[in-house]
């Protein structure tokens, strides 16, 4: 690749697009808390007729970003990861995501590690 670019390793580096992401957010609760959450989540994201991914969670695209969630397997824990192409992008995948997470009864105070 390098013999093919007429730049710098620092130059195509800094060509790649830059990312924002929020870092693992885990939420402790016990597994039927975790499902009734994903479950509630799923009800309204059908309901309200947006297009989402439900493998092993559910991926939701938001704005110029997405958020995921999904249940650990190792741990009591909801799992959550927002990315987005900008810092703005990203505060709205956040907030559209515990938009969603307290209407199912789930706060931030509920955060466990990051």
């Amino acid at each position: 690749i390098l013999s093919a670019h007429s730049g710098s390793l620092s130059d195509i580096r800094e060509s790649f697009p830059v990312f924002h992401d929020s870092g693992e957010i885990r939420i402790a609760l016990n597994e039927d808390q975790r499902m009734r959450v994903l479950d509630s989540i799923e009800q309204r994201l059908t309901a309200e007729g947006r297009p989402f991914f439900a493998l092993d969670g559910l991926r939701v695209e938001c704005g110029n970003g997405f958020w995921m969630i999904r249940s650990s397997n190792t741990q009591p824990h909801l799992t959550i990861r927002c990315e987005a192409g900008s810092r703005e992008g990203l505060e709205d995948c956040l907030n559209d995501l515990w938009n969603q997470l307290n209407l199912s009864n789930v706060s931030r105070s509920d955060v466990v590690g990051v």
